[in-house]
């Protein structure tokens, strides 16, 4: 399955209700935006089985194929090489200052009700700074690479998906879910 088909991936969902069940045990994928404005910034979580959390607070039960998409680039992901930075952050070449971070981060196996002191003991991080879809050209080399891989622009594209639409946000909704990450904030 090509990234392109993973487009309007949540409105092809079925919606859930608020109430929907959700575990930290259950969490596969967090992904949380950093910017000037909003440093606990969230933007969409899966949970299993097929089920997304987006920005605007919506819950949704994904088709099984896109979920499991997600979670292939999920993987790909966490493969990468790390940059000697703090939050593993690959920035993208911007003239601006103050872009918004995103931050990817994957279990590193089922999470406990009680999170561990450290987020790093839980959680593989790989953050981009400044995404931009097309824009792959990084501010600094490391690893020899120069250009973002493009299986993290993919899932930047696929994840960015989750701040599509204008709707009222559920603040509960948010709060329950962040709640769920542990000490990542």
């Amino acid at each position: 399955m090509s990234t392109n088909s993973l487009t309007k991936y949540l409105s092809c969902s079925t919606p859930l209700p608020p109430s929907t069940p959700l575990t930290c045990s259950d969490l596969k994928l967090a992904v949380l935006r950093n910017t000037p404005v909003e440093t606990e910034g969230f933007t969409l979580a899966l949970f299993a089985p097929n089920i997304a959390v987006s920005y605007f607070s919506t819950i949704h039960k994904l088709h099984p194929n896109n979920f499991t998409h997600i979670l292939n680039l999920t993987v790909q992901t966490s493969t990468l090489p790390t940059p000697n930075r703090p939050f593993n952050i690959w920035a993208i070449d911007q003239p601006h200052t103050s872009q918004p971070i995103d931050r990817v981060l994957v279990p590193l196996g089922t999470l406990d009700p009680k999170p561990k002191k450290m987020y790093v003991e839980e959680y593989r991080e790989v953050s981009v700074q400044s995404y931009k879809k097309g824009k792959t050209a990084l501010k600094k080399e490391f690893g020899g690479y120069t250009e973002l891989r493009s299986v993290l622009h993919d899932l930047m594209a696929v994840v960015l998906e989750a701040w599509k639409g204008k709707r009222e946000k559920d603040d509960e909704v948010i709060m329950r879910v962040k709640g769920l990450f542990g000490n990542v904030f």
